[in-house]
């Protein structure tokens, strides 16, 4: 066996959990590539020459490994598109009310590529659905749910998190007394950071909670910057702290520090950032929508209505306030993010590779 893989243009890695697929494939002596390929031209011309390159250089002898469903383009490229693996993180394109027109036809184009996968990966059950739902076949369809490294994101002891917390607390002048609410991740519009900065407003300004809400990595688009203007026009801009993204080492450090996750999208293919905090000793509240429900089990508070800023709001309070609640969902929570694990998602992938082979 061999396996090619085919990554976006101009991406550095082959996707998530790709050192322990690697590792794997290392350990079984199976021969690899990855067909990377950079470019600067246009979205539209980039695709074209994307798709021929590959067209050109794939490995047709091999396990074809496409690492992202957005790029289903190149398959139409793929003379032939038996041993074809792909792998596709969630349908969101696909939604007329969280992307433009332009970006459901690009997407379209994709899954209209993907059809011709032999497998395609998926994270969660409820990406599955979706994608029967938009004419995929069942047995095309594998899941295999994302995982995390638990050497690294680990619930730090109570002498490291009093150490650090002062640490960040002093850099980003956060006061001793105040809670931490934390948010990690983009602002597009399915991620509902709206909703978010009502409750905030409510839990400030109502029940005159003394609490910061920090909110780390995504890059400013325009719903970004939408979201600092509504800050502005609630007043809460000063209890907001934005922090560009940072490197994977600091960033548990962040979810250890937090008196709180809240991750209050609309929509997931998986919500890797709510496991992570799980697997950190951070109790979450997050929403009872598409996939999160699979992936926190019964270790976090889901609010039902995810649109509802009053209900996120009094959710958070009650878990910053009982200290029963939250040494259950911190328990609870560790135990439940040992199920997961990239070791696992790789090994699952190279079953994967096996079958079609």
């Amino acid at each position: 066996m061999k396996v090619c893989f085919i990554p976006p243009p101009n991406t550095k890695s082959i996707g998530y959990g790709d050192k322990w697929l690697l590792r794997v494939l290392r350990k079984k002596e199976v021969e690899y590539e990855i067909l990377k390929f950079n470019t600067t031209l246009s979205l539209g011309l980039a695709r074209i020459a994307h798709g021929l390159f590959v067209r050109k250089n794939v490995s047709y002898n091999s396990v074809k490994h496409i690492t992202d469903g957005h790029i289903g383009y190149v398959l139409h490229f793929i003379k032939n598109s038996s041993k074809t693996v792909t792998i596709l993180y969630d349908v969101a394109h696909s939604l007329s009310k969280f992307v433009s027109p332009l970006s459901q036809l690009e997407f379209k184009i994709s899954l209209l590529g993907l059809k011709r996968s032999e497998a395609i990966v998926v994270p969660s059950q409820s990406t599955k659905k979706s994608l029967i739902a938009l004419g995929f076949k069942p047995e095309k369809v594998k899941v295999v749910p994302l995982g995390v490294d638990h050497s690294l994101f680990r619930p730090f002891s109570q002498k490291e998190r009093k150490f650090l917390r002062e640490k960040i607390c002093n850099k980003l002048g956060i006061n001793e007394d105040e809670k931490i609410i934390l948010y990690v991740g983009g602002e597009y519009k399915r991620k509902n950071i709206p909703t978010l900065l009502k409750a905030i407003k409510y839990l400030l300004e109502v029940r005159k909670l003394k609490i910061k809400f920090v909110k780390v990595g995504g890059i400013l688009e325009k719903s970004g910057m939408k979201n600092i203007e509504l800050e502005r026009k609630l007043g809460i801009k000063k209890y907001v702290i934005r922090i560009p993204h940072v490197p994977t080492k600091e960033l548990v450090k962040y979810y250890n520090i937090a008196d709180l996750f809240v991750f209050p999208s609309l929509y997931e293919g998986f919500g890797l950032p709510n496991l992570e905090a799980l697997s950190c000793g951070c109790p979450v509240v997050t929403t009872n929508v598409a996939s999160i429900p699979e992936v926190v089990g019964d270790c976090a508070i889901m609010v039902k209505n995810p649109l509802d800023w009053k209900e996120l709001a009094e959710n958070i309070e009650e878990v910053l306030k009982n200290d029963s609640l939250r040494k259950k969902l911190i328990k609870n929570g560790i135990k439940h993010s040992q199920k997961f694990s990239w070791e696992k998602y790789a090994n699952d992938i190279y079953e994967i590779y096996e079958e079609i082979w």
